[in-house]
């Protein structure tokens, strides 16, 4: 028997001594202004970017009347259905004057850099009043972080992850001069403007100011700002790329940085992103021992329901996952991301 959740919240109360699970179903100016002098320069040496089609990877945008777009950052999705981008490109959203989408399958911009608005159907609106985030100035590494929720597509009325997938992220770290990617929607000229482009470099370590933060040696631009550090071997994201330093000083150049996931408030603004006492399950095994946290989710449902509390809920990545159950508690199923069947 199988259960298959398609809802985003399914709950099942089990009567005690265990029933085995039956079906469930579950700126308001559209010209782009190049940026002012005093961005940080953020290529490191020469411009290595490429045009790149990460359907994960989206751009925060103000939709403008007659639906034209002024995008301003990146944005991205994770598998328990939340949205992170940087703490400064959302820090003024209490007074955004026109709605926000995230967009994704970006088109070229036009030959003067003029962005072009992605189709009406891949546009998620972004719901202001679900935004938490911390960021503590420009020059306060580590404490820069956004997490928030889009609605469904006003046309298909399907969720972002559903149809444009997810990254897994994990607070483990890589080793030195390990490859790293950053991918977003940084300036540029021509059709290339605010269009998805990618960079791999070499990561330099982890550091600590007012929260963790990674550094490492990869191009980007103004406009990259939220997006996925990407550790390049194992295809997690360890962080949110927030800042450009890699200028040149006495004939070296510097490094980019982004907020680590092992920062405190960042780790705990996402696990608790679908409520209290939220334990995680994935079919992927990610490094370190799985305790049923997001960076370590248990890899069977029977485990997480073992752990779980009465009353908790469970995230369940999109998958299949061939085992039987017998539930003897209140519990909540979650499948933010996509259809989940449990059941042999």
């Amino acid at each position: 028997m199988q259960i298959q959740i398609h809802a985003l919240l399914i709950t099942l109360l089990m009567l005690a001594g265990g029933l085995t699970p039956s079906m469930a179903q579950a700126a308001p100016d559209p010209q782009w202004v190049a940026p002012a002098g005093d961005e940080p320069v953020s290529i490191c040496n020469d411009d290595d970017r490429v045009a790149s089609s990460d359907s994960r990877i989206g751009r925060l945008s103000f939709l403008n009347p007659g639906g034209s777009v002024s995008p301003f950052c990146t944005a991205w999705l994770i598998g328990n259905g939340a949205v992170l981008s940087a703490g400064h490109c959302v820090d003024t959203s209490a007074t955004w004057p026109n709605p926000v989408v995230v967009e994704f399958n970006v088109p070229l911009s036009s030959a003067t850099g003029m962005p072009g608005s992605a189709a009406a159907v891949d546009q998620y609106p972004v719901q202001v009043n679900s935004i938490r985030f911390r960021y503590d100035g420009e020059d306060t590494d580590g404490a820069d972080w956004a997490v928030f929720r889009v609605g469904p597509n006003p046309i298909t009325s399907l969720s972002a992850h559903a149809v444009q997938g997810f990254f897994r992220v994990t607070n483990r770290n890589p080793s030195s001069n390990a490859a790293i990617r950053i991918t977003g929607y940084g300036v540029d000229d021509g059709g290339a403007n605010q269009t998805q482009q990618t960079h791999v470099g070499d990561y330099d370590g982890e550091n600590e100011d007012e929260g963790l933060w990674h550094e490492y040696n990869v191009d980007t631009a103004s406009g990259n700002s939220g997006g996925p550090i990407i550790w390049e071997a194992m295809g997690l994201a360890i962080g949110i790329h927030t800042t450009g330093g890699c200028d040149e000083f006495l004939g070296i150049f510097g490094s980019n940085s982004g907020t680590s996931f092992e920062n405190a408030d960042l780790a705990n603004a996402i696990v608790t992103f679908p409520g209290p006492n939220t334990i995680y399950v994935d079919t992927l095994v990610h490094p370190g021992a799985a305790n049923g946290h997001l960076y370590n989710p248990f890899n069977t449902v029977r485990q997480a329901v073992d752990a779980v509390p009465a009353g908790g809920q469970i995230s369940i990545v999109a998958g299949n996952y061939p085992e039987t159950l017998a539930i003897n508690k209140s519990v909540i199923l979650v499948a933010p991301v996509g259809t989940v069947v449990i059941g042999q």
